[in-house]
This record gives structure tokens, sequence and C-alpha cells, in this order.
């Protein structure tokens, strides 16, 4: 009787030996340094973004300081949301309007920063004590584990991990006024931040502060005070850039715009800086996919970005960013020139530019109030307002899949 008890043992050990496998961690490709709520947001992010990431967290830093302040903060008077609201108390989640979009025609959910991953590992209280560059980045701790990782990310005060490296005049990363963005720039914006009373916006270009694959997340030379939500959305972008390069083991140079921005939406980023556009609007992820394509750039009402989403739409204005993404949008601005667009010229132009049959205005009829949440009746004859022509042509057209350079300013058809 003992003999087949004990058999029995054996093989359920064996059984749950590939189990068990899977829940080691992977080897990590990127290492994040620093006892700061950067590190700790970029780490979360990396590993979300599917990449094995090691947290070395020198002076034990513990986000649950911070987090009980998080949902208590004023981050902005101009701007809701961002990635914020990862860390925000459950129940007021819960009344999140925003929890479902649309994405390629299908309902889609956040996705959330957790570090209950197994992707996500951290060591506290050990610090680096080597660091070389070879084919990748050769790390050795206190502790005496050594790592290769193929990207660096210091997130630490002062930049404490490069100082142990070679590397020098490392930049910091660059920001403008919103306001004052061109159209090129607004399609290649990663990173938003309020100071004060103005919104700024970083592009790609303007926050690849990196050498050789060792980036530097650090805002401890800003001459100004800077809200944890800023600093979060910074550490955020940082996250997924370093990240991305770990993941494809790639460089800088090689990371491609679109794939960065739809990382960094699905897990909750604001990048559209209108500041009378609300979090809590349905469509709030079609609206800021619309102004990353440049099809409705933002305006300004005294000195501030806005997307006025009640004004009409001016054929002028939309027909020259769609004759790029659409080659064959120009035959239907040949024999369609108002100068305001109806619902039915939009719908027209969504058909004919993404191949879509005549069944697209029924569809449209049905979802009117309900799922596209658009006020008072459907009226093919009404003068279409900015609002429901972002959301439709996102939906239906898909304009933010177009491929852009890094700085926004090539369109690739």
């Amino acid at each position: 009787m003992k003999f087949p008890q004990a058999l029995r043992y054996w093989i359920l050990l064996i059984c749950s030996l590939p189990l068990l496998l899977l829940a080691k961690s992977p080897k990590p490709k990127i290492l994040i340094y620093g006892s700061t709520m950067e590190a700790y947001v970029a780490a979360l992010q990396s590993a979300a973004s599917g990449v094995p990431t090691l947290w070395v967290n020198p002076q034990g830093y513990d986000f649950g300081k911070d987090q009980k302040q998080v949902g208590e903060e004023n981050t902005s008077s101009l701007l809701d949301g961002g990635v914020i609201h990862q860390f925000i108390k459950s129940e007021v989640q819960t009344t999140d309007s925003t929890a479902l979009f649309q994405q390629r025609g299908k309902s889609q959910s956040y996705q959330i920063l957790s570090p209950d991953n197994l992707l996500f590992t951290s060591v506290a209280n050990v610090d680096v004590v080597q660091i070389k560059r070879g084919k990748n980045w050769s790390i050795s701790l206190s502790n005496k584990q050594k790592f290769d990782v193929v990207t660096v990310l210091d997130a630490s005060v002062n930049r404490q991990l490069m100082q142990k490296t070679t590397l020098k005049d490392i930049p910091s990363f660059k920001y403008k006024n919103a306001k004052d963005i061109t159209l090129a720039e607004s399609r290649a914006v990663v990173f938003l931040g309020v100071i004060g009373e103005d919104v700024y916006a970083s592009t790609l270009p303007d926050i690849l502060t990196q050498k050789e694959n060792f980036y530097v997340a650090d805002v401890s030379g800003l001459k100004v005070e800077l809200s944890k939500s800023f600093r979060m959305s910074y550490a955020q972008v940082m996250g997924a850039i370093a990240g991305y390069c770990a993941f494809f083991k790639s460089t800088a140079d090689k990371v491609d715009l679109r794939t960065l921005q739809n990382e960094l939406l699905m897990f909750r980023a604001r990048l559209l800086p209108a500041i009378d556009v609300s979090v809590q609007d349905k469509n709030f992820i079609s609206l800021q996919r619309a102004y990353l394509s440049g099809i409705l750039p933002t305006r300004v009402l005294d000195g501030q970005p806005i997307f006025d989403l009640k004004d009409s739409v001016r054929v002028s204005d939309i027909k020259p960013i769609i004759n790029q993404f659409y080659s064959r949008a120009q035959l239907w601005f040949v024999d369609n020139n108002p100068e305001y667009l109806t619902l039915k010229d939009a719908l027209n132009l969504i058909k004919f530019t993404a191949f879509r049959g005549e069944e697209l205005d029924v569809e449209v009829k049905n979802k009117w109030n309900k799922e596209l949440t658009f006020e008072g009746d459907f009226d093919p004859s009404k003068v279409i307002s900015r609002y429901e022509f972002a959301v439709l042509f996102d939906r239906y057209a898909s304009p933010f899949v177009k491929k852009v350079s890094q700085d926004g300013a090539t369109i690739y058809r």
C-alpha cells in the first residue's frame, strides 16, 4: 500500500513540475534602477508591456507612501486623467466611464499596471556594484547576483547609476507648451504634463534621452514643482520606450511611433492636451487617436489648447491631411467641395476613402445615441460637429494606423 501511495506523490510532482517552471520569473531583459516613484512606475509599465523587468531599489523605496496621496492630489485644474488613474482607489475606478473603448471595431478595456506580474521582479536594499557595456549591459549587484540585459533605465535622482558607467552628456528630455506645437509635432506626442497653468507636451524625439540603450529618466534637474501626475506620466513613457527596445532587442532610432503611442493609450496615458475634453467622455480614446493622427488639430482659446468639440468641420482644414493619408480621397474632394461637412458628406467621405458600403449609414444611425453617445437625432443633412467627425472618422476610417516617422513629419501610405 505504501509503494502505490509514494508513486502517486511522484507522479503528482512530475505533473506539477511544468507549472512550477512556468511560475518562475524569466531572466530580465531590462534593468530599471532607482528608489523613486519614477523607477517604480517605469518598471510596472515595462513588465506590463511584456518585458521581463528587474527593478533595483537600493534605498528600499515604498510606493505606498505616495499612493495615499495620488487619489487626493489635485493634480491639475486643466487636465484630468492619465496613468494616475491606474493607482486611484478601486471604488473610484468602478465609476470610470471610459473602462471600455472601441479598438479596430471591437470593444476593449484598458490594461492594468500591477506588481503582481510574473515579468516584474524587484530587489530592495541592494545596489549595483558594477555595470559594463559589451554586446549588452552586464550588471553585478551587491547581493552577488549578475545579469545581462538589453536595456537599462536609470530613474534615480541625479543619475546615480549613470555615474558608474563611462557614459557622459546624456541629454535631458525636452518639452514645450502644448499650444505652440506644430501639426507634425502633434502626431508625435508621447507625453503630456501640467506645470502651473500651462499644458506641456513632448514628442518622441524630445524624450529619447539615451546612449547605447542606457536611458535616463530624471526630473530632478527641473527647477519647478512637479505634480505626481506629471512624474508618473513621464515615468510611464520612459518605461514603455526602454521596454520597447528590450522587447524587440532594438535601438532608440527603431522605435515605431504608432506602436509606442498605442501601447501608452492601452494603459491610460493621456496624450490629448485639449482642456475641454475629459477622460470621462465615452469617446475619449477616439478623440485621442483623432488628435494624434493630425486629422483635427487642437485650437487655442485664452492661451490654452482646446478641441472645440461643438464647432463645425471646415473642408479646407481637413482636406490636405486626409489627402496625405488617403490618395483616393483626392477624387472625392474633386466632386465634393462644400465649405462645411454635413453628416451625409462625412459618411460619404468615410465610405469612399475606407471602402465602406452603404450599410455604414444604417450602422451609424442605429448606434447614434446609445453606443456613439451623440446628442440629438441622426440627421444626414445636419452640419457635423468636430466631435462627431473625430469619433466617426477614427472608428470607421482608422487614420491612426497610418505609419508616421518618429518626428511625425513623414507620412507613409
